[in-house]
């Protein structure tokens, strides 16, 4: 999802650089006051020291219920390497979340191809923001993903890496035809 903000950043500042744009769990759209709050609820307990919980929380809300069941060990070893990551790196990324802006004229402005990758059980960004906001583009690749959540690299990975090379070739095939 961070990466989709800042390629919508990219997009908004080189629209004609850009020859698709692929939002994997991503969306347009600028925290509202709840998502702030909870941002700032994460902050204030990770400069606590209470990183460990936060984690022991966090990672597993990011997948599926099919994912926890059929791989815990997956989720283990996702929390354990988030706790190698620095308190202040962590408290960053969450005020760069809270500090972004909306991009959603970013999107209405395209004149590249969208992709959209939504798991059906993503808690963070659920599919019905994404329905919100997929038209806004000309053209516009939607995929959801069932027994999926927020993590598709690593839930479903194969069909992932299908998609995104799919929109990729079609990207760069639609430009050669248009030069």
């Amino acid at each position: 999802s961070m990466g989709g903000y800042l390629a919508l950043s990219f997009a908004g500042l080189y629209p004609q650089k850009v020859a698709g744009l692929s939002l994997v769990h991503s969306t347009p759209e600028a925290d509202d006051d709840e998502k702030i709050k909870t941002r700032q609820k994460a902050i204030a307990l990770i400069e606590k020291g209470g990183k460990q919980g936060f984690i022991n929380q966090m990672v597993p809300n990011l997948f599926s219920n099919a994912t926890k069941q059929a791989q815990p060990e997956l989720i283990l070893e996702q929390i354990k390497g988030s706790m190698e990551i620095q308190d202040a790196s962590m408290i960053n990324f969450y005020k760069a979340m809270i500090e972004r802006k909306d991009t959603t004229q970013v999107l209405s402005d395209a004149s590249y191809p969208v992709q959209w990758i939504c798991g059906v059980d993503d808690n963070v960004i659920p599919c019905k923001k994404i329905l919100n906001k997929c038209y806004k583009a000309d053209i516009n690749f939607v995929s959801f993903y069932i027994n999926c959540g927020h993590m598709s690299m690593l839930e479903t990975p194969q069909q992932l890496m299908v998609d995104l090379a799919s929109f990729t070739s079609y990207c760069y095939t639609m430009n050669t035809r248009n030069a």
